[in-house]
């Protein structure tokens, strides 16, 4: 995928998109020992509350006239639920969107108030996908993936445009990755961009799909995820996500759920902000990381806030 057309999608979708800002976490360079800096990217504090709104943004405003006429329908365990209700809205486009029944009920009813018409349907991706596929077939409404389209793909990536302004001499990049709705992106421009970065993915233990497909050289599904971070549930990564992956990411680890909240509860203490298992992930990551394999200066993205505070404060007690 070539640089500029991550440039055109920001271009795209800037004017209705925060630059969200980047916090120099000292608290974690103690804990660690670390002599260098590190820092969090702050995508919790993005429209809606996670990264989603770039890709949800990149995809609605590439449609055609047409297309946004018959409206759009995905699936999503909920941060790319708000985030392309949101954009919806905000464009006109009408958006149906499909979640599962364990799916958190703040973000179901987030996004409804942002304007979408939910349908609760089955606990699992597969059963969500064939509830996709049957509204498309009935209602002519155009099919979207919260990570496996490339134009989703390129306005996620600004994220990676927007780290190159703010911090031209990032050394190691430590991102969430599940189905790879965030990763790809920002690691291809990273790489185009400032090839000696160390591109570093984290993944819940319970939900090891790209971390099985690191180790084999090949995408690989797996059957179940049973994890903390319901935004880290996809059970096999995308088509289009696994070969910008497979080119770019240096190295794949795994933290438990466990580890997601000592992270959750360490950035709460120090900050105030009550990031979602998911968002921490990339935290949980660093910890667990010897010190040795950091170079530089170093960034973990935070990519989502959307938790309820009494489910926070349960899982950090």
């Amino acid at each position: 995928m070539d640089i500029n057309q991550f440039i055109e999608a920001r271009q795209l979708i800037q004017p209705y998109c925060e630059i969200t800002p980047l916090y120099r976490a000292e608290f974690l360079e103690q804990c660690l020992g670390y002599s260098g800096r590190i820092f969090l990217k702050c995508d919790h504090q993005q429209r809606t509350g996670s990264f989603k709104l770039r890709g949800a943004l990149g995809f609605l405003l590439r449609l055609s006239d047409e297309d946004r006429k018959r409206g759009v329908v995905t699936r999503s365990s909920g941060n790319f639920a708000q985030a392309i209700a949101y954009a919806g809205t905000l464009l006109g486009i009408s958006i149906k969107i499909v979640m599962a029944e364990t799916s958190s009920p703040l973000k179901v009813q987030r996004t409804r108030d942002y304007g979408a018409e939910v349908i609760i349907w089955g606990t699992d991706t597969a059963q969500g996908d064939e509830k996709v596929a049957e509204i498309c077939r009935l209602e002519g409404r155009v099919k979207t993936s919260s990570f496996d389209h490339l134009d989703v793909i390129r306005g996620q990536g600004v994220v990676g445009l927007e780290l190159e302004d703010q911090l031209p001499t990032l050394g190691t990049f430590f991102c969430p990755v599940s189905g790879g709705g965030l990763l790809p992106g920002a690691a291809t421009v990273l790489k185009t961009m400032n090839p000696g970065c160390r591109i570093i993915a984290v993944e819940p233990k319970g939900g090891d799909d790209f971390y099985q497909s690191m180790q084999r050289g090949e995408r690989v599904a797996i059957s179940k995820a049973d994890t903390i971070a319901d935004g880290l549930r996809i059970l096999q990564v995308g088509v289009h996500n696994w070969l910008l992956l497979h080119q770019h990411v240096d190295d794949a680890t795994l933290v438990s759920d466990d580890e997601i909240r000592r992270a959750m509860k360490l950035i709460y203490e120090h900050t105030g902000w009550m990031i979602e298992p998911s968002g921490a992930t990339s935290v949980a990551g660093l910890l667990n990381s010897p010190l040795e394999s950091l170079q530089g200066d170093v960034v973990c993205i935070l990519s989502g806030g959307n938790i309820d505070p009494v489910v926070f404060e349960r899982e950090v007690a």
